[in-house]
Order: C-alpha cells, then structure tokens, then sequence
C-alpha cells in the first residue's frame, strides 16, 4: 500500500522561481528518505513528487513495507508530517496543510 502526503508550500514574502520550486521538492523527498530510513528498518520506496505548480502543492507519495499495521503507519507518517514542518520551517519556508492521503 502506498501513502500520498500532499503538503502546501508558501514562502513568507514572494513568489517562487521555477529554480526554488525544485529545490523545495528535491529538499522535501531527501526530508522523506532521512527520516523514513531512521524510522524503519524495512524496505521503503519513494516515488518522485508530482508537483502543482500554481499551488505548489507538493505530493509526495510513499510506499512502505505492507506488514506495517496502520497505528505503525500512522505514527510514522505523522512523525514525518512534523519532520517535515520544523524542517521547512528552519529554511524560513511555511509547509501547510500536510494531508495523508491512501492509496489502494
């Protein structure tokens, strides 16, 4: 089973480049890697962002070991969610909104 987290990107002041746009989604996938490697010891899979571009809307979808339980799954992927946050925000970046979203 894979997990989608779609997280909602702004900066503070302005507008994105195209330039910083990508380096916000190569910094949240290599956010997602470090943090899920440290967490589990099973085999996870991170597929490339798919990225909203008028919304910079960040979805990020991936795959964990399928023998997790959902309270392990849950747990992790919230731990991620707040990874994520403090992260970002240490760049003076604001994440909003991280969504979980499952897939079938």
């Amino acid at each position: 089973m894979a997990d989608r987290l779609q997280l909602q990107i702004r900066h503070p002041d302005h507008g994105l480049t195209e330039r910083e746009r990508q380096l916000i989604v190569c910094l949240v996938q290599r956010i997602c890697v470090h943090h899920l490697q440290r967490r589990c010891d099973r085999s996870v899979h991170i597929r490339p962002a798919n990225v909203d571009s008028i919304h910079l809307l960040v979805n990020q979808v991936i795959e964990v070991d399928p023998s997790l339980g959902e309270d392990e799954r849950s747990e992790i992927l919230g731990a991620l969610a707040d990874d994520l946050n403090h992260t970002l925000a240490l760049c003076d970046i604001r994440g909003e909104n991280i969504v979980r979203v499952q897939l079938a």
